[in-house]
């Protein structure tokens, strides 16, 4: 939760308000692949510390600089928030963001890649720095539709895969089993929307894909000039 972080690091409480600096800056980049973006939407809060800690750790993160203060009225605040945002999307970059992990419980975190797509099926690691057999897997990125329909969405795992889209769970199959198909509807307008995935295998082979359809477009494999993210921020010096 971005917003009760930002508030908690103006806490009079110490204690708590170190915990809130220190999970700012973890290093984890799941959290921090969504960091800025939550940052933004937190500029348009309506309580003037969330909105004062918002800014500072947006300058910090990025680099970037727009005339921004808590005090300005609604109005300008609103223009401003919309200049990160339209400044944010030059900043997505094509494929998803993976996040590997030991374990089928997301137990350690062991390496991050770009994959373009989600089209896999490992005999071996699906990482260098992963062990076989045994692993979890975060995708977390944006999903471009190309016109508002709705959409059918597949998987075809072995084992279990989450997915959501706008943080609606339109696939749920968190069970262990040979390679088979999954199913979900969802109504897209188009453009970019959130996408996160989770999967895990607990022995021997693995295949996670992902797929899409609609009315007009046949089922295929979501291409990867339709999948984004952004990189993990990092602290400027």
């Amino acid at each position: 939760d971005i917003r009760g972080l930002l508030s908690a690091k103006v806490s009079n409480d110490a204690a708590i308000a170190e915990r809130a600096t220190k999970a700012l800056e973890r290093d984890d980049e799941l959290f921090r692949s969504v960091l800025v973006e939550r940052l933004i939407n937190a500029l348009d809060d309506e309580e003037h510390p969330v909105r004062t800690n918002a800014h500072r750790e947006l300058l910090a993160y990025t680099g970037a600089h727009f005339d921004w203060s808590p005090d300005k009225s609604p109005e300008i605040q609103q223009a401003i928030v919309k200049e990160w945002q339209t400044w944010l999307k030059v900043q997505l970059k094509p494929g998803l963001l993976g996040i590997y992990y030991r374990g089928k419980d997301f137990n350690e975190q062991k390496a991050w890649r770009v994959d373009s797509k989600i089209d896999f099926h490992w005999q071996e690691s699906p990482h260098p720095d992963v062990t076989k057999g045994r692993y979890s897997i975060h995708w977390v990125g944006k999903l471009e539709a190309p016109e508002s329909q709705t959409y059918q969405i597949f998987t075809y795992n072995d084992d279990g895969v989450r997915v959501w889209i706008d943080h609606r769970r339109v696939i749920d199959d968190w069970n262990e089993h040979a390679s088979s198909p999954q199913e979900g509807t969802i109504h897209l307008d188009a453009g970019r929307h959130d996408l996160f995935i989770e999967f895990f295998n607990n022995a021997n082979d693995a295949t996670i894909q992902l797929f899409w359809a609609t009315d007009k477009m046949p089922q295929t494999i979501i291409p990867p000039e339709r999948l984004w993210h952004f990189e993990p921020a990092s602290k400027h010096p």
